[in-house]
């Protein structure tokens, strides 16, 4: 039982990598979720123009999305980086893996793209494993392309009509 629970010789820095993960997510959703920046962000993304018209300075808050954004690429690099080799060629597979992600998920649900990401590391740890891993970036377009026909807006969006 206990070679099931046994993380190796980086035990620390994985159950570090998790909490971090874990902080920066949650910190996310209550921004998003709970503040008034986060009203203007879903404002914003939704009608721009209807947004300006109420009052909200889009500036401001693009710049403001720009710099999260920013923030949340170094704290993924920095997780990434003690443990992977970075280089420029090693970026796109991340890339593709993110985006692959986003796509199952769905691009306008945060809980979404949490579960896609789940599910995009767990099938490609199962393909790479059984399969082959010089296919993993042929497995991520394939799966991209079939979520796009079969979920066209990510695994956990609401299936009927919207609310006029």
């Amino acid at each position: 039982m206990t070679e099931l629970l046994d993380l190796g010789p980086h035990a620390g820095f994985i159950l570090t990598c998790h909490a971090i993960t874990l902080a920066t997510i949650g910190g996310l959703f209550f921004v998003i979720d709970h503040t008034k920046l986060g009203i203007a962000f879903r404002a914003i993304s939704h009608n721009p123009f209807a947004a300006e018209v109420c009052g909200l300075n889009l500036r401001s808050v693009h710049v403001f999305s720009w710099v999260v954004a920013a923030i949340l690429g170094v704290v993924g690099a920095l997780l990434i980086v003690p443990t992977t080799f970075l280089s420029s060629t090693t970026v796109a597979a991340f890339m593709l893996q993110a985006f692959a992600a986003a796509v199952v998920g769905g691009f306008a649900s945060l809980p979404g793209a949490l579960v896609g990401g789940i599910l995009i590391g767990v099938f490609m740890n199962l393909f790479t494993f059984y399969v082959s891993p010089e296919f993993s970036s042929t497995f991520l377009l394939v799966v991209i392309l079939l979520a796009l026909n079969i979920f066209p807006n990510g695994v956990l969006a609401r299936a009927g009509g919207s609310r006029v």
